[in-house]
């Protein structure tokens, strides 16, 4: 008779702040806000002595993700040592040649009966120079080869002024079509979202969210997103 071997699966937990890169396939698990994480293949750099800025390669780019950069297996600080924004990595101090540059970020899994957390990004206001206002990214990009359908239900804020609303987009890599409906409770719209195609040679193949703020006032854009590969 075949032996029977009893296995039980713990997974890592702990509270959210103390929340590490975890391994491709790993679950974490924050106690403190009942969120559950996984943990995306990692992007390895070599640096030059001259490079301060690097590409990531996400899926889905999106302002608040843990996001986890080392450099010679040394953890670097967010906003002290660099920055993220959008796709883009950049160091205070380009690393020193050959030196190894390891960055991981941590998956979201959603759960039945759990409310959606909601992301928010700060909408500059209108530049006083030059007199053009043209649209300028969010910092939040899609990889559309992997996901070239999205939904986003946002609402924007300054001061009193408050908008509902939702828009979605989709793309075949050429071109890309949005769609939006915005209740602004019947004040003149001051502040709009649209939806633009990087350029894949040299940007990367993303969809980016883009804004344009016509007040000289910010605006916080707190939103939900949905986004996958329709066939």
């Amino acid at each position: 008779m075949a032996d029977t071997i009893l296995a039980k699966i713990q997974i890592r937990r702990g509270d959210y702040i103390d929340l590490p890169m975890l391994q491709e396939g790993e679950f974490g698990y924050a106690l403190d806000t009942g969120r559950l994480f996984l943990g995306n293949p990692r992007s390895v750099y070599v640096g030059t002595g001259d490079t301060a800025e690097f590409q990531l390669d996400l899926r889905f780019i999106r302002p608040g993700a843990p996001i986890f950069v080392f450099i010679d297996e040394i953890q670097k600080q967010p906003q002290i040592e660099y920055s993220v924004s959008g796709a883009r990595l950049v160091f205070n101090d380009p690393p020193l040649e050959g030196q190894q540059i390891i960055v991981g970020y941590n998956s979201e899994v959603s759960m039945i009966g759990q409310a959606q957390n909601v992301d928010l990004v700060r909408l500059e206001p209108k530049p006083t120079a030059p007199a053009l206002n043209p649209p300028r990214p969010t910092g939040i990009l899609v990889n559309w080869e992997h996901a070239n359908t999205g939904i986003f239900d946002f609402t924007l804020r300054s001061g009193n002024t408050i908008m509902l609303g939702t828009f979605n987009y989709l793309t075949d890599g050429v071109d890309v079509e949005m769609n939006s409906t915005v209740n602004s409770l019947g004040v003149l719209q001051p502040c709009y979202l649209s939806a633009r195609l990087l350029d894949s040679n040299t940007e990367g193949k993303y969809v980016s969210i883009d804004y344009v703020n016509e007040t000289s006032n910010p605006f916080n854009f707190y939103y939900t997103a949905r986004v996958w590969k329709s066939a």
